[in-house]
């Protein structure tokens, strides 16, 4: 993953834009039990973005925690338990999937960048363990996502700049 920001470097816009981009994919590459937008795209994206996306036009929802044993009624049919043990397993599987997968994209972040840019959302005991990735994402962006006159200074350099063909070796 690509840094977001260094020690003596703060995040702007372009490390943003690039890291964001690049969470975004590693989101999208866990299956999930959404056909239309791979993996858990909504945990790094605004809700209003996915809605966007989403081909039925839904906000991102989050596989709920089925508890620790399946339900089943009464006078449920030995194929109905074995249907709801089943879906439970499937649930069950699909919920751990997502609270790891969760804490693996806090932790890109939180080593992307520097603690002292998040720290805001830092708790003394828990640290970033009650923190979503998009939480996180949208404090960076709102923090930093502005574009200053050195940003632009040194784009309008690059833009500029004399093109060099790659291809062209010494």
């Amino acid at each position: 993953m690509p840094k977001i920001a260094t020690s003596t470097q703060e995040p702007n816009r372009q490390t943003l834009k690039f890291f964001q981009e690049c969470i975004q994919d590693q989101a999208m590459t866990i299956a999930s039990s959404d056909p239309t937008l791979a993996g858990y795209l909504g945990l790094v994206l605004k809700n209003s973005s996915f809605i966007t996306l989403s081909a039925n036009a839904t906000s991102f929802v989050a596989p709920r925690d089925p508890g620790i044993n399946p339900t089943a009624t009464n006078n449920a049919t030995a194929a109905q338990i074995a249907e709801a043990l089943r879906r439970f397993k499937i649930e069950r599987e699909e919920y751990k999937t997502f609270c790891e997968f969760k804490i693996i994209l806090v932790s890109m972040i939180t080593n992307s960048c520097p603690e002292k840019y998040l720290t805001a959302l830092k708790h003394p005991i828990t640290k970033f363990r009650c923190c979503t990735p998009l939480a996180l994402l949208t404090h960076l962006w709102k923090e930093y996502e502005t574009i200053t006159s050195q940003d632009l200074t040194a784009n309008y350099a690059r833009m500029t700049a004399q093109w060099m063909d790659p291809s062209h070796t010494n």
